[in-house]
Order: C-alpha cells, then sequence, then structure tokens
C-alpha cells in the first residue's frame, strides 16, 4: 500500500504538538490547525474581524455625526467593512477548497499559489467597486462630496505606477500569501516528524532484533552441551588428554558465546572474526564428538575480520550443515566456512559435501530467521541463498552490504 502524500492529513484536526510552532495565544490559537483548512480559515476570519470592526465601524460612526444619517452610514460602514474582509478571506478561502481536493502533492502548492493570485486581483476590484458604490452614497451629502473630492485629489498627485502596485501588495499580503511560506513549513514539518516517526520505529525494529539476538547469543542449546558433558566424562576414563582438548573446546565455544553487550544493554557488537571464531570453537567440539568423521577449513581473509557482521547467522548454517548434511552422512564429512569482497558486499559462504537438500531442509525456524534478521537489519539489501553444489552437499551463500549504516 503506497503512504498518503505528507500533505494529505487530517485538516479538520489540530495538528499534533510536535508540528505547531512557537508560543500560541487566543490570537494565534487559528495556527494550530493545518494552513488552508476551514478551522484555520473560520477562526483567521474571526480574528481580523474585531480589526474590521474597529477600523471601519468607528471611523465610520464618526462620519455619521456629521452626516446624521444613520442608513447612509451603515451602508458606507459594512460596504468598508466587506471589501475588508473579502479582501482578506477570498484567497484563503478558495485555497482551503482546493487543498480538500487533496491534489498531488507536486500540483497543490503551485495551485494554491495561483489562486490566491488570482484571488487578490478579484478582491483588488471587488474593493475598488465597492469603493466606488460608497463614493456614491456620500455624493448625496454635499460636505462628504467635498471631502471625497479632496481624498480624490491628493490620490490622484501620487503616480498609479506606485500607488497601485502598493495597494495590490497589501491586498496580497492581508489576502493569503503570507500563509504560504507557513504551508509548506508546515509540510515540512510534518515530513520530518513523519520521517522521525519511521526512523524511531525502525530503530526500535532493530534494538528489539539486536535484543533477541543478544538473548539467543547468551543460550547454549541444551542438547549440545549436554551431548558434550556426556562425551566428555566417557573420555575421562579412556583418554583423558582428549577430554582435556574437548572441554578447552568447549570452553572457547562457551566463551564465544557470552554476548558482549553495547553500553545500552540492547545491541550485541559482533565482528566477522568474532562469528568465525565461535563457529571454528564449535566445529572443533563436534569434530572430537564425531571421532574424526568431521573436516572442517576456515577461508577468510584477515582484512575482513574486522567488519561488522550480525551475530548468530553464521552459526546457524554451519549447525544446520552439520545437522543437515554431515551427521546423516556416512563417513567423513567436510565443511568450509569463507568469506570474500565482492565490490560494496561481503559475500560469506557455509558449504558442506553432505547429504544434499532432503525434502524439508530450508524451510526450518533457523534459516526463517536468518532471513527475518536479514531483513530487519538491512531492510531488503541483503540476500541468503541455499542451494544444492553440483556434486554432494549444500552450499549456504549470504551477501551484506559493507556499510557502516548496517
Amino acid at each position: 500500500m503506497i503512504a498518503p502524500a505528507p500533505s494529505h492529513y487530517s485538516l479538520d484536526r489540530q495538528l499534533p504538538a510536535a508540528i505547531r510552532t512557537g508560543y500560541h495565544s487566543i490570537f494565534t490559537r487559528y495556527k494550530d490547525y493545518p494552513v488552508f483548512s476551514w478551522p484555520w480559515w473560520w477562526r483567521r476570519m474571526l480574528l481580523f474581524l474585531p480589526f474590521a470592526i474597529s477600523i471601519f465601524l468607528v471611523p465610520t460612526y464618526l462620519v455619521w455625526l456629521k452626516l446624521s444619517d444613520r442608513p447612509a452610514a451603515a451602508m458606507v460602514a459594512l460596504m468598508t467593512m466587506g471589501a475588508f474582509m473579502i479582501m482578506v478571506g477570498l484567497g484563503p478561502g478558495v485555497a482551503s477548497v482546493l487543498r480538500y481536493r487533496k491534489l498531488p502533492e507536486k500540483w497543490e502548492g503551485a495551485a494554491l499559489i495561483v489562486a490566491i493570485v488570482v484571488c487578490m486581483g478579484l478582491a483588488y476590484l471587488a474593493n475598488e467597486w465597492l469603493k466606488d458604490l460608497c463614493d456614491q452614497v456620500l455624493y448625496a451629502f454635499p460636505e462628504a462630496k467635498k471631502k471625497v473630492m479632496e481624498n480624490a485629489a491628493a490620490t490622484s498627485k501620487i503616480a498609479p505606477m506606485i500607488l497601485i502596485p502598493i495597494s495590490f501588495a497589501f491586498t496580497g499580503l492581508m489576502g493569503g500569501l503570507l500563509a504560504v511560506p507557513a504551508y509548506y513549513s508546515e509540510i515540512r514539518r510534518w515530513r520530518d516528524n513523519l520521517n522521525a516517526g519511521k526512523e524511531s520505529e525502525l530503530r526500535a525494529q532493530k534494538q528489539e532484533v539486536s535484543f533477541r539476538l543478544s538473548v539467543l547469543q547468551a543460550q547454549v542449546e541444551p542438547h549440545f552441551l549436554f551431548n558434550t558433558l556426556a562425551s566428555v566424562r566417557a573420555l575421562i576414563r579412556h583418554d583423558p588428554e582428549q577430554s582435556e582438548v574437548t572441554l578447552d573446546a568447549l570452553v572457547a565455544y562457551l566463551r564465544a558465546s557470552i554476548p558482549k553487550l553495547r553500553d545500552d544493554g540492547l545491541s550485541a557488537v559482533s565482528t566477522l572474526g568474532q562469528q568465525v571464531d565461535l563457529c571454528t570453537s564449535y566445529l572443533q567440539v563436534m569434530t572430537i564428538r564425531t571421532a574424526g568423521r568431521l573436516q572442517y577449513a576456515v577461508e577468510v581473509d584477515p582484512a575482513l575480520r574486522a567488519l561488522t557482521f550480525p551475530p548468530m547467522l553464521l552459526i546457524t548454517l554451519v549447525e544446520n550443515a552439520i545437522k543437515h548434511g554431515i551427521e546423516p552422512k556416512p563417513g567423513v564429512g567436510r565443511v568450509t566456512i569463507s568469506a570474500t569482497r565482492d565490490g560494496d558486499t561481503l559475500q560469506v559462504n557455509v558449504v558442506d559435501d553432505g547429504m544434499g537438500l532432503q525434502p524439508g531442509v530450508g524451510g526450518g525456524l533457523g534459516l526463517a530467521n536468518v532471513r527475518g534478521q536479514l531483513d530487519a537489519l538491512y531492510a531488503g539489501r541483503a540476500s541468503f541463498d541455499l542451494r544444492s553444489q553440483a556434486a554432494h552437499g549444500v552450499r549456504a551463500e549470504l551477501r551484506i552490504p559493507m556499510d557502516e549504516q548496517a
């Protein structure tokens, strides 16, 4: 499912606290809502209404005292205040209509700007028309007409090339242009917050995976441990030297199995060298337990040992090779661990010459965990492949990106 564009969140609800900006008083409460939404629009209009009343109704009341004509004064007041409210509300209102259309994000911003610019022109024309109507009403009163003519004469002395752009710019700023940067800022903050949430979720998932790996790394398979101790017990009577070698190999394996946790206590730090050493200790134990039926080889460039490598993946593949390949096979079997660099990718192979892929092999819990850990840690950039060899046996191949982010 494709996630909606960042601008297509709910427009009728308050923005999350992380998206809001600065201190909001009762006069800026409309900023708690998405820019160019209906809650934002009518709260903004309520904010301008007291200014319209104080700027236009009060002066018009003074004019009414001179004209002694209440209907005329009321008409002039309403038309003047109406012109102002149209100027501040038309552009944002049309932009709000467009935003509720939920246009594609790449077109939405441009459409809002075009709508506001067009409404600037319409509001300017409406303001001029209402101004002419007011003048016609005032022409009925000689004193008012004289005052209108004086104002017109004073205005005519100012070059229209200066007056018209100033008036048009004022109409634009009050009519929504100032809200356009706030709109883009809101989209950016929403996207950053969304990305931060995804990163936090991904980080939590990785920490959970790392924690599970740490727990898994701290555990020793009971039957492996018990069987090895039983072998040591039997060897003590018949071959003390061999029992000592077995104990040394078991101790080395247990030491390698103890998780080395980071300071946060959640993530296990692991390198390819540590995981190879863990597998080597395990193979040493299994070589003794199988009475020489198991042979192994480790072919890893020392320069690659310091690379970061997920814990418990390699040992899972080695255990799988022995359990399904070497132990069922009559005679001697061999397991080879190799690691090479292929460009920016680390390729690690576990190859055995055992019984090959049998029905049911490859779909077990251990290999499913390998695939799940790779997906969680590398988000599809790592791969795992299990296939039969040309002659006998199985090749398990891990390909992991060689970057520090992994």
